[in-house]
């Protein structure tokens, strides 16, 4: 049966013809490849599709930790902090932990201390006039704590550069009651820095941990 009924035969050539042109010229055009260059010779330009990175959250910053070893302490010293919120205790020694309790400033507050890890201290009491502000262990910043030197003789008073009364001599500091800030502590010596930068260890014996009662 003819696929072109109705059609005279030299038709029906005609249109197979035309046909299978069409055929093989649309499979011409599936096959071909673009060129690389352009007629004249110059390379086509090359067309980059960037991709967007998708944006990833960023790290929480980590909690700072001393990285000391933890040194035994066995001494007293006063809060000197002046933050009307009050010095905080933490469960950590760092200032991200968690706050276990703050102690009041501006009125007479002193601590005993256990430890000490970098520049915190490990209390385990606060006490105020009359009141137990603290009871317990926790963490504080020492530099807000502080010592008064209690000179025993005219030649004023010796900062250490160690924990020991046979080591050199770092500084001398006039005979005179003066509040120092504490930076750690190792038994019961203390190591503390004067207003001027000056620091060293403070022997026992020079310490003044409660100069509102205690200290002559």
């Amino acid at each position: 049966m003819s696929r072109f009924p109705g059609l005279r035969p030299r038709d029906r050539a005609w249109l197979l013809a035309l046909a299978w042109a069409i055929a093989g010229g649309l499979a011409s055009c599936r096959d071909r490849t673009l060129p690389a260059s352009q007629p004249d010779g110059r390379d086509l330009p090359t067309i980059v599709v960037e991709k967007t990175p998708e944006p990833t959250a960023s790290a929480a910053p980590e909690p700072t930790v001393a990285n000391a070893a933890q040194t035994s302490c066995s001494l007293s010293a006063y809060v000197i902090d002046t933050d009307p919120n009050g010095l905080n205790v933490r469960a950590q020694p760092n200032s991200n932990s968690e706050i276990l309790d703050r102690l009041p400033t501006g009125i007479e507050v002193i601590v005993d201390i256990l430890a000490s890890q970098g520049n915190w201290v490990l209390i385990t009491l606060a006490e105020s006039p009359g009141k137990i502000e603290f009871s317990g262990q926790g963490w504080v910043y020492a530099p807000l704590l502080g010592t008064a030197t209690q000179p025993r003789t005219e030649a004023g008073v010796k900062l250490y550069t160690e924990a020991s009364a046979s080591s050199p001599v770092a500084a001398k500091l006039p005979v005179e009651f003066v509040t120092v800030s504490l930076l750690g502590c190792k038994g019961p010596w203390a190591k503390v820095k004067r207003d001027d930068g000056v620091e060293g260890w403070l022997a026992p014996d020079e310490q003044c941990p409660n100069p509102f009662t205690t200290c002559p």
